[in-house]
């Protein structure tokens, strides 16, 4: 063996169940085949641990990281083992260049979420990529004439990348060493700090250690994030990576982004041979995952003063501007980027529950609007939740200082509600160049955060009783 028992148990789950296959069989095809699943499988998730901080600030990620040439475009829709090689190669070879920044370089360090040294030695590791790079020259061969490899090319190519196995070795567990995988369960706030009960995701067994921990910032319910050792701030992972049950078996998986199929996302298993994949609808999240990688001079030209601003241009600048304001006041908070609709919602970690800013009616009477919307699919939890904060309305009334409005049957028939507070901005010109109202746009939006925050675990309670009674 490779790995002992108790090495596989300290790596991160979506790997280590792939590992303990490889290091079970006896058979050398079977073998060989799985140590590329596992080679696959962890380019992809380097992949996904380099580009998952950049969510949380995109004007970092676009003025520091040197778009990327020679990539197809729309390649994140169908990408190959090809296309997550040129990623991690890139993105490394960003951070190394920003060691020789101190400002750069500090910024980074806080959007990753300060992790220990050895972790990012070991994430920019050029052997890493070179041993994942050659790996996939060997894959394509080998795909590409399955079904007539031979004894003696299976004991080659079983025995080279045993090898570079066995180099990558101390690499993984250094780098897993002081940081680990965990997926968000139930929270609890009280006095600024939330606590969390998790599922530790280590280890192969899809058994998992449960623990409470105390973070900074809120996670959301089911929720796969990494965390460093020390942190209090951990780290959402892109939903390119899900523990969640098979479709056929109901049983608990681990699946991997692999492309766009339609409307859906195709995600794949590669632990887990009776449920091989699973097809789920494109969400914000994903669409937040496809903005990473829109042309780098997109967002110049919305903002361009030599270009006529559409609407949606402007509604793009402003909600960047408050969006990343937002980031700042509260870091972690969401992963959510700007968007050129007349709406941004920001999750609050309860399905259905959201915060948003919208603007409403024509120019020059345009309206801008903060709420809470409710729109479970189940209108009782809905009506229920309102009820429990129309129940504070005085507290909620004497927060913001100004008429709240209250509206429990409000959209889908009379099943969604909403809590709102209105302020004519005339157009959205003006309201570009007054900072009083774009300071009254993000200060009530904290102010609804905090009020949310406060009383999520009774609303989460409440909504649980409301669903299972």
């Amino acid at each position: 063996m490779i790995f002992s028992n108790s090495e596989i148990e300290s790596l991160p789950f979506p790997i280590a169940s792939i590992l303990r296959l490889y290091e079970a069989k006896k058979n050398p095809r079977m073998k060989l085949e799985h140590l590329f699943h596992f080679f696959e499988a962890l380019t992809e998730f380097l992949s996904v641990i380099l580009l998952s901080p950049f969510i949380q600030d995109k004007g970092f990620y676009d003025r520091e990281i040197t778009p990327l040439k020679n990539i197809k475009p729309n390649w994140y829709k169908t990408p190959s083992i090809g296309d997550w090689n040129l990623i991690n190669r890139w993105i490394t070879k960003s951070i190394r260049r920003f060691r020789e920044n101190k400002s750069i370089y500090k910024k980074f360090l806080n959007i990753f979420c300060n992790p220990s040294s050895n972790f990012l030695k070991n994430l920019i590791d050029k052997k890493i990529y070179e041993i994942l790079y050659a790996f996939r020259e060997d894959r394509n061969t080998w795909k590409a004439h399955s079904g007539i490899l031979g004894n003696k090319d299976i004991e080659s190519l079983l025995k080279k990348h045993t090898k570079n196995l066995e180099i990558l070795k101390p690499k993984l567990l250094d780098l897993f060493s002081n940081s680990y995988l965990i997926l968000a369960l139930d929270i609890k706030y009280k006095q600024g700090i939330f606590n969390h009960n998790i599922k530790r995701i280590m280890g192969p067994n899809i058994i998992f250690f449960t623990d409470i921990i105390n973070t900074k910032i809120p996670m959301e319910y089911g929720g796969l994030y990494l965390l460093h050792q020390n942190s209090n701030r951990p780290i959402k992972l892109l939903p390119l990576i899900r523990i969640i049950p098979g479709p056929k078996t109901n049983k608990d998986a681990c699946y991997f982004y692999n492309r766009i199929d339609g409307n859906q996302v195709r995600y794949v298993s590669y632990h887990y041979e009776d449920d091989s994949e699973h097809f789920l609808d494109i969400d914000d999240e994903i669409n937040d995952f496809f903005s990473l990688f829109e042309p780098s001079e997109t967002y110049k030209d919305f903002i361009s003063p030599k270009k006529i601003k559409t609407a949606p241009d402007k509604y793009w600048e402003i909600f960047d501007e408050l969006i990343n304001k937002f980031k700042e006041a509260k870091p972690g908070s969401t992963f959510r980027s700007s968007s050129r609709d007349a709406w941004l919602a920001l999750p609050v970690g309860t399905t259905g529950i959201h915060l948003e800013w919208n603007f409403s009616g024509k120019e020059p009477y345009k309206k801008l609007n903060i709420s809470i919307h409710l729109e479970n699919d189940n209108y009782r939890v809905n009506h229920e939740v309102f009820d429990f904060f129309n129940n504070q309305k005085d507290k909620l009334q004497e927060l913001f200082n100004q008429e709240l409005l209250f509206e429990k049957n409000w959209l889908r028939n009379g099943e969604w509600s909403r809590i709102f507070i209105l302020k004519d901005v005339e157009t959205l010109d003006n309201f570009m160049k007054n900072n009083k109202l774009k300071d009254w746009a993000f200060k009530n939006m904290i102010k609804f955060y905090d009020f949310y925050m406060i009383n999520q675990e009774e609303v989460k309670n409440l909504v649980n009783k409301v669903k299972f009674h």
